[in-house]
């Protein structure tokens, strides 16, 4: 076969590219769409099953690996909710600049 030469006609992909010619059209150009998707079918239903099971097992893996990051962080917030009346008393009585705290 030559680049640019004529297709066997036997060939499955020249047949479906002269059916693809065939049935598009300026306004439809992959063809005329087709009867809309049962969304009370038992295959839609499960896949949006299987894709909710997916998102909740992605956030609990995620969960998993980021725990030890988020222990941290929560005791890093508990400390400073904490040591917050400690601070502003010391600011307001010991240090002499009464620049804002940051």
């Amino acid at each position: 076969m030559s680049a640019g030469g004529p297709l066997d006609p036997d060939d499955p992909v020249a047949q479906a590219e002269s059916l693809a010619e065939e049935i598009s059209s300026p306004d439809a150009p992959l063809g005329t769409p087709g009867r809309p998707f049962n969304r009370r079918s038992p295959f839609f239903a499960g896949m949006a099953i299987a894709a909710g099971m997916a998102v909740t097992a992605a956030g609990a893996w995620l969960l998993y690996i980021v725990s030890s990051a988020l222990v941290l962080i929560g005791m890093a917030f508990f400390i400073a909710v904490g040591l917050e009346p400690v601070v502003a008393w010391l600011a307001r009585h010991r240090i002499e600049d009464h620049r804002p705290r940051g």
